[in-house]
């Protein structure tokens, strides 16, 4: 593709990024990175992004998107996007506690019985 037509492509492309509030993704959102470190938890990413950024199968993220399991934008009715911070949170929800929080956790409600 030559410049002119790059620039003919995303030039309408951010115009419209400020007409719908910036729900469109950027061009660094669509880096094939997939350490959310690396991007701003503001950002979109494909499906495919999620899928390894999650490291889950196609399907397994699908089906979370279908029972509504996790968040996801589709703003043209097709593709699938979602937001980094989307994805942090939902692997955050995972945690599980350590013996030894367990533990602690067990000593402070047996000194508040008294």
């Amino acid at each position: 593709m030559t410049p002119d037509k790059a620039q003919t492509i995303i030039t309408p492309a951010c115009k419209l990024n400020k007409e719908i509030g910036g729900h469109i993704m950027t061009e660094q959102t669509k880096s094939k990175s997939p350490n959310p470190a690396e991007r701003s938890q503001e950002d979109f990413v494909t499906l495919e992004e999620a899928r390894r950024i999650l490291d889950l199968s196609k399907g397994t993220l699908y089906q979370y998107t279908h029972y509504k399991t996790i968040p996801y934008y589709k703003p043209n009715g097709r593709k699938i996007y979602f937001k980094v911070k989307d994805l942090i949170n939902f692997m955050e929800r995972g945690r599980r506690s350590s013996i030894d929080e367990i533990k602690q956790q067990a000593l402070q409600d047996t000194l508040k019985r008294g």
